[in-house]
């Protein structure tokens, strides 16, 4: 996969920052084109700091963050939650008005439609190309997973997906993944992994087996008491008896 950036963004707000704004302008435009993730009359796009590690690895999550931050501090782009469960805190993220003038500047081709919604004249390189795709099949594995995780699979995630069946099963292994918060192809593999031992064969087996494991985990966490809760409260209960018959015997001297 071949990251690029524009030089003029590089120089005014960093290496990292450049890349990062044109992988963000690819998702967005995909976005437009396929009419998902508009909130608030704008698109956006959303990913988790490790899985912009996993696409960037050459930057540690620590730099993809302050990059990031950098970034909403200069108003090129904003943040958003439009997470379905509540819990999720996985951020969503689009430009600013002043990030779609610099990215104008910068000789990003915009043509804007009669709605009002910039589009882009043409892709930008930040794309892997060696996804195949079948025509007469337009939501095949690798779109629908680009889409879930909202972002490019690189060239060893796409070996391994090659690896799956192209069925319901596989493709709610990948929300499950999604709704425990991993954005990763190795943690989907071991969700479908887990399920192929057991014999699981049907979205449905799968459900029940998602309730029976967090039921017991749920149990676990209510039966759980650890070895010194007995020892400290027993210790409690002496000092407090010492604390008490002192105190009677002390009586006399006051």
């Amino acid at each position: 996969m071949q990251h690029s950036f524009h030089i003029e963004i590089a120089k005014e707000y960093g290496i990292l920052e450049a890349i990062i704004i044109n992988n963000l302008f690819f998702w967005i435009e995909k976005n437009k084109a396929n009419n998902v993730n508009y909130y608030d009359g704008m698109y956006w796009t959303y990913n988790s700091i490790k899985a912009l590690n996993e696409l960037f690895p050459y930057a540690s999550e620590r730099k993809i963050s302050y990059a990031l931050k950098h970034l909403e501090e200069e108003g090129i782009i904003k943040t958003g939650n439009y997470n379905e469960l509540a819990y999720d805190r996985t951020l969503w993220y689009t430009f600013t008005e002043k990030g779609i003038s610099i990215l104008q500047k910068c000789c990003y081709h915009f043509t804007k439609s009669t709605n009002g919604i910039y589009k882009s004249d043409e892709p930008i390189p930040d794309i892997n190309t060696d996804i195949k795709t079948d025509n007469n099949n337009n939501n095949n594995i690798y779109d629908f997973l680009q889409k879930e995780l909202g972002r490019t699979l690189s060239s060893t995630e796409i070996e391994k997906v090659k690896e799956w069946e192209d069925n319901e099963l596989t493709r709610y292994a990948v929300k499950v993944a999604i709704l425990n918060g991993a954005y990763t192809i190795n943690y989907i593999d071991t969700i479908i992994y887990n399920w192929q031992k057991l014999g699981i064969k049907s979205v449905s087996q799968a459900q029940e087996e998602t309730k029976r494991h967090r039921d017991k985990k749920i149990s676990k966490k209510i039966d759980y008491k650890p070895e010194w809760f007995d020892a400290d409260i027993k210790k409690e209960e002496v000092e407090t008896n010492e604390n008490n018959e002192m105190e009677e015997l002390l009586k006399d001297f006051k």
